[in-house]
């Protein structure tokens, strides 16, 4: 019977230490309404031209969801999902590789956008995309067709964290735009924790213990 309410103690504490991430309600963390700051153009998303918005998050927690304000092209339908990054950034360039790459359904985009909501949300919460107040991150919108996307934006924009940016295929690097933002906003999690994965030492340990009880009772048995 010890043996066995051993066992289960050394079990419980190994589910413990693969806990997922706790959760709250998400909340409004950054926010850019190029629609309601007058808004008429949209930058075009397409094979040789791709769009980016650098921001700088405000709370720290999980990345949940970035609403994007985005259409699809009705005279240049397009043929195929749109595709996003997300990156890290210093606030102005991206300064690596992808963390997280996705791609949103063209039937979920439309060709104009809704008064009453005029963004597109992007779900982010199966990346678990930890974030931290003063932390810079990048989307880049990627089109590997010609024309049917484009991505509202203002020059002159009020956005203080961030700008946007532009590549353009099969160049690598990116050019910023300060005097520009593209319609965003983001949601963040402040109460989601980070997953506890314990280190290889500290599954060892745990293993050896189960080894060492299993030893102890085979001699008590004896």
């Amino acid at each position: 019977m010890m043996f066995k309410k051993l066992v289960i103690a050394v079990g419980a504490a190994m589910t413990l230490a693969y806990a997922l991430p706790s959760s709250a309600a998400p909340v409004l963390d950054q926010s850019f309404d190029a629609v309601a700051a007058g808004s008429t153009t949209s930058g075009g998303i397409a094979s040789d031209q791709e769009l980016g918005q650098t921001f700088t998050s405000g709370i720290s927690g999980q990345l949940t969801r970035i609403d994007l304000q985005i259409q699809s092209i009705s005279f240049d339908a397009p043929t195929s999902d749109l595709l996003f990054d997300i990156l890290p950034s210093d606030g102005t360039f991206p300064t690596g590789p992808a963390i997280a790459s996705g791609s949103i359904s063209r039937e979920s985009i439309p060709t104009s956008l809704p008064v009453d909501d005029p963004f597109v949300s992007v779900d982010l919460t199966s990346f678990n995309i930890m974030v931290t107040a003063g932390e810079s991150l990048a989307i880049l919108l990627r089109n590997p067709n010609p024309g049917g996307y484009g991505w509202f934006e203002v020059f002159g924009g009020d956005y203080a964290g961030g700008n946007s940016l532009i590549r353009l295929p099969p160049e690598t690097g990116f050019g910023a735009i300060p005097l520009i933002d593209q319609g965003f906003r983001t949601f963040v999690d402040p109460g989601a924790v980070v997953a506890q994965v314990p280190e290889p030492g500290t599954i060892a340990l745990l293993g050896l213990g189960l080894v060492g009880i299993g030893f102890a009772r085979r001699r008590m048995a004896g």
